[in-house]
Protein backbone atom coordinates (compact mmCIF):
# COMPACT_ATOMS: atom_id res chain seq x y z
CA UNK A 1 0.00 0.00 0.00
CA UNK A 2 1.13 3.73 -0.13
CA UNK A 3 2.09 5.20 2.55
CA UNK A 4 -0.20 7.30 4.32
CA UNK A 5 -0.17 9.64 7.26
CA UNK A 6 -1.83 7.89 9.85
CA UNK A 7 -2.03 4.37 8.65
CA UNK A 8 -1.99 1.99 11.45
CA UNK A 9 1.40 0.21 11.51
CA UNK A 10 1.31 -3.83 11.84
CA UNK A 11 3.76 -5.48 11.92
CA UNK A 12 3.64 -9.79 11.47
CA UNK A 13 5.84 -12.46 12.47
CA UNK A 14 7.41 -14.74 10.68
CA UNK A 15 8.04 -18.25 11.73
CA UNK A 16 4.41 -19.89 13.17
CA UNK A 17 2.35 -16.94 11.82
CA UNK A 18 2.82 -16.63 8.08
CA UNK A 19 5.78 -19.95 7.98
CA UNK A 20 4.55 -23.63 8.81
CA UNK A 21 7.87 -23.79 10.57
CA UNK A 22 6.99 -27.71 11.43
CA UNK A 23 7.19 -28.16 7.38
CA UNK A 24 10.77 -27.36 7.39
CA UNK A 25 11.36 -29.83 9.95
CA UNK A 26 9.45 -32.51 8.72
CA UNK A 27 11.70 -31.99 5.37
CA UNK A 28 15.12 -31.99 7.62
CA UNK A 29 17.26 -35.04 6.48
CA UNK A 30 17.50 -37.66 9.26
CA UNK A 31 20.72 -36.71 10.05
CA UNK A 32 20.12 -33.04 10.64
CA UNK A 33 16.64 -34.02 12.83
CA UNK A 34 18.67 -35.39 15.08
CA UNK A 35 21.73 -33.70 15.29
CA UNK A 36 19.66 -30.23 15.87
CA UNK A 37 16.32 -31.75 17.78
CA UNK A 38 14.99 -29.20 20.11
CA UNK A 39 16.95 -26.32 18.14
CA UNK A 40 15.89 -26.34 14.69
CA UNK A 41 16.36 -23.12 13.56
CA UNK A 42 20.00 -23.65 14.02
CA UNK A 43 19.82 -25.99 11.07
CA UNK A 44 21.35 -24.90 7.83
CA UNK A 45 18.86 -24.19 5.19
CA UNK A 46 15.54 -25.17 7.29
CA UNK A 47 13.63 -21.61 6.42
CA UNK A 48 13.81 -22.48 2.92
CA UNK A 49 11.94 -25.75 3.03
CA UNK A 50 9.26 -24.20 5.10
CA UNK A 51 5.53 -23.84 3.83
CA UNK A 52 3.32 -20.96 4.52
CA UNK A 53 0.54 -21.49 6.68
CA UNK A 54 -2.75 -21.95 5.06
CA UNK A 55 -4.89 -18.55 5.16
CA UNK A 56 -1.58 -16.53 5.22
CA UNK A 57 -0.76 -15.13 1.95
CA UNK A 58 -4.57 -14.15 1.51
CA UNK A 59 -5.19 -12.51 4.57
CA UNK A 60 -1.73 -10.69 4.18
CA UNK A 61 -3.07 -9.61 0.80
CA UNK A 62 -5.57 -8.46 1.97
CA UNK A 63 -4.42 -6.72 5.37
CA UNK A 64 -1.79 -4.73 3.43
CA UNK A 65 -4.48 -2.91 1.71
CA UNK A 66 -5.60 -0.99 5.06
CA UNK A 67 -2.34 -0.86 7.38
CA UNK A 68 1.25 -0.06 6.71
CA UNK A 69 2.76 -3.52 6.92
CA UNK A 70 5.97 -4.85 8.12
CA UNK A 71 7.24 -8.24 8.59
CA UNK A 72 9.35 -8.40 11.81
CA UNK A 73 11.02 -11.86 12.67
CA UNK A 74 14.16 -13.16 14.25
CA UNK A 75 16.70 -15.18 13.04
CA UNK A 76 18.89 -17.91 14.48
CA UNK A 77 22.54 -16.23 15.91
CA UNK A 78 24.03 -19.16 15.18
CA UNK A 79 22.59 -19.97 11.78
CA UNK A 80 23.97 -17.54 8.94
CA UNK A 81 21.85 -19.11 6.21
CA UNK A 82 18.65 -18.12 8.24
CA UNK A 83 19.26 -14.63 7.38
CA UNK A 84 19.27 -15.04 3.74
CA UNK A 85 16.40 -17.97 3.68
CA UNK A 86 13.92 -16.12 5.09
CA UNK A 87 14.64 -13.06 2.46
CA UNK A 88 14.90 -16.05 -0.99
CA UNK A 89 11.12 -17.52 1.66
CA UNK A 90 9.76 -13.73 0.80
CA UNK A 91 11.08 -13.12 -2.54
CA UNK A 92 9.46 -16.76 -3.48
CA UNK A 93 5.98 -16.07 -1.90
CA UNK A 94 5.07 -12.08 -2.42
CA UNK A 95 7.63 -11.18 -5.26
CA UNK A 96 10.79 -9.55 -5.13
CA UNK A 97 10.13 -6.50 -7.35
CA UNK A 98 8.32 -3.34 -6.69
CA UNK A 99 5.45 -4.71 -6.70
CA UNK A 100 5.74 -6.85 -3.86
CA UNK A 101 3.79 -6.14 -0.78
CA UNK A 102 6.72 -6.51 1.23
CA UNK A 103 9.10 -4.68 -0.88
CA UNK A 104 11.63 -3.79 1.59
CA UNK A 105 9.12 -4.35 4.43
CA UNK A 106 11.06 -7.62 5.88
CA UNK A 107 12.65 -6.89 9.37
CA UNK A 108 14.89 -8.89 11.46
CA UNK A 109 15.79 -8.17 14.89
CA UNK A 110 16.39 -9.75 18.21
CA UNK A 111 14.53 -6.91 19.85
CA UNK A 112 11.18 -6.77 18.13
CA UNK A 113 10.36 -3.81 21.54
CA UNK A 114 12.39 -1.67 19.33
CA UNK A 115 10.15 -1.06 16.24
CA UNK A 116 7.70 1.65 16.87
CA UNK A 117 4.21 0.57 15.33
CA UNK A 118 0.33 -0.10 16.76
CA UNK A 119 0.39 -4.15 16.34
CA UNK A 120 2.25 -7.21 16.36
CA UNK A 121 0.85 -10.05 15.54
CA UNK A 122 3.52 -13.12 17.30
CA UNK A 123 2.91 -16.65 18.45
CA UNK A 124 5.44 -16.06 20.89
CA UNK A 125 6.77 -13.01 23.69
CA UNK A 126 10.32 -13.57 23.31
CA UNK A 127 12.87 -11.23 21.25
CA UNK A 128 11.11 -7.94 22.72
CA UNK A 129 7.68 -9.38 21.50
CA UNK A 130 6.15 -9.12 25.07
CA UNK A 131 7.49 -5.75 25.72
CA UNK A 132 6.10 -4.50 22.25
CA UNK A 133 4.98 -0.82 23.25
CA UNK A 134 1.73 -1.09 20.84
CA UNK A 135 -0.68 -4.21 20.79
CA UNK A 136 0.34 -7.44 20.91
CA UNK A 137 -1.77 -10.08 18.93
CA UNK A 138 -1.44 -13.60 19.93
CA UNK A 139 -1.36 -15.82 17.28
CA UNK A 140 -2.12 -19.71 18.26
CA UNK A 141 -0.24 -21.51 15.00
CA UNK A 142 -2.40 -24.53 15.42
CA UNK A 143 -5.29 -23.10 14.33
CA UNK A 144 -4.12 -22.14 11.16
CA UNK A 145 -6.72 -20.77 8.64
CA UNK A 146 -8.95 -20.54 11.10
CA UNK A 147 -6.36 -18.52 13.61
CA UNK A 148 -5.90 -16.10 10.15
CA UNK A 149 -10.03 -15.39 9.61
CA UNK A 150 -9.63 -14.71 13.43
CA UNK A 151 -6.68 -12.03 13.75
CA UNK A 152 -8.33 -10.14 10.14
CA UNK A 153 -11.33 -9.61 11.46
CA UNK A 154 -10.19 -8.29 14.63
CA UNK A 155 -7.68 -5.96 13.23
CA UNK A 156 -10.43 -4.74 10.71
CA UNK A 157 -12.61 -4.31 13.71
CA UNK A 158 -10.14 -2.17 15.42
CA UNK A 159 -9.57 -0.23 12.01
CA UNK A 160 -13.69 0.83 12.06
CA UNK A 161 -13.28 1.39 15.76
CA UNK A 162 -10.53 3.78 15.10
CA UNK A 163 -11.94 5.57 12.08
CA UNK A 164 -12.75 8.96 12.86
CA UNK A 165 -16.39 9.05 10.86
CA UNK A 166 -18.04 6.33 9.92
CA UNK A 167 -20.91 6.96 7.74
CA UNK A 168 -23.56 4.64 8.10
CA UNK A 169 -24.25 2.50 11.21
CA UNK A 170 -23.14 -1.21 10.40
CA UNK A 171 -23.35 -4.23 12.26
CA UNK A 172 -19.81 -6.02 11.92
CA UNK A 173 -19.02 -9.76 12.88
CA UNK A 174 -15.83 -10.48 14.50
CA UNK A 175 -15.11 -13.81 15.52
CA UNK A 176 -17.27 -16.83 16.48
CA UNK A 177 -20.51 -15.87 18.17
CA UNK A 178 -19.17 -12.01 19.05
CA UNK A 179 -21.37 -9.48 17.15
CA UNK A 180 -20.09 -5.92 17.25
CA UNK A 181 -22.31 -2.57 16.50
CA UNK A 182 -20.59 0.55 15.70
CA UNK A 183 -22.59 3.43 16.80
CA UNK A 184 -22.63 6.63 13.69
CA UNK A 185 -20.85 9.38 15.84
CA UNK A 186 -17.54 11.35 15.03
CA UNK A 187 -15.73 8.52 16.54
CA UNK A 188 -17.14 4.66 16.27
CA UNK A 189 -18.06 3.12 19.65
CA UNK A 190 -17.71 -1.14 19.44
CA UNK A 191 -19.62 -2.78 22.29
CA UNK A 192 -19.90 -6.60 22.35
CA UNK A 193 -19.15 -9.35 24.50
CA UNK A 194 -15.44 -10.63 24.72
CA UNK A 195 -14.86 -14.37 22.86
CA UNK A 196 -12.16 -16.69 23.94
CA UNK A 197 -9.07 -15.83 22.90
CA UNK A 198 -9.64 -12.25 22.31
CA UNK A 199 -7.63 -9.51 23.47
CA UNK A 200 -9.98 -7.38 25.98
CA UNK A 201 -8.47 -4.15 24.19
CA UNK A 202 -11.28 -4.43 21.38
CA UNK A 203 -13.04 -1.80 22.86
CA UNK A 204 -12.62 1.60 20.43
Amino acid sequence: MEENQGTKILYIDMDGVIVDFQSGIDRLNEYDRKKYEGHYDDAPGIFSLMDPLPGAIPTLNELTKHFDTYILSTASWLNPSAWSDKLIWVHKHFGEGKDSIFYKRLILSHNKHRCKGDFLVDDRTRHGAGEFQGELIPFVTKNGADEWKRVKEYLMGKLLGLEKEIPNKVQVSIGKGLSYQVILHRKACISGSEPRGFLPSVIG
